[in-house]
C-alpha cells in the first residue's frame, strides 16, 4: 500500500526557463488538475510517475513534489536570458 503524506505551503517562487505551465481553463483542464493533484485517488503520484523527482537514487531524503499550484489569477512574466 502506498502512503502519501505531506503539507501544503504558500510561497513565492521563481521558475527556470523551460518550466511547463498547464492552464486549467481548457477542455481537459479538470483531467490535468486531477492527474497532477498529490491527494487524488488515482493521480500520477499514486502511479509512481514522479518517483525519480521525489527520491534520490542514494539517500534517505525526499525532494518536494515537483508540481506547483497557482491559486489566484497571476500574470506570468518571462525574463529573457533566464
Amino acid at each position: 500500500m502506498l502512503l502519501i503524506k505531506g503539507e501544503f505551503v504558500t510561497e513565492t517562487k521563481e521558475f527556470p526557463a523551460g518550466t511547463y505551465v498547464i492552464r486549467t481553463a481548457q477542455p481537459l483542464g479538470n483531467l490535468a488538475s486531477y492527474l497532477l493533484e498529490p491527494q487524488a485517488d488515482d493521480g500520477l503520484l499514486k502511479w509512481n510517475f514522479f518517483d525519480h523527482n521525489l527520491v534520490p537514487q542514494w539517500g534517505r531524503i525526499y525532494y518536494p513534489y515537483p508540481v506547483y499550484k497557482v491559486i489566484e489569477k497571476s500574470e506570468i512574466i518571462r525574463v529573457n536570458g533566464s
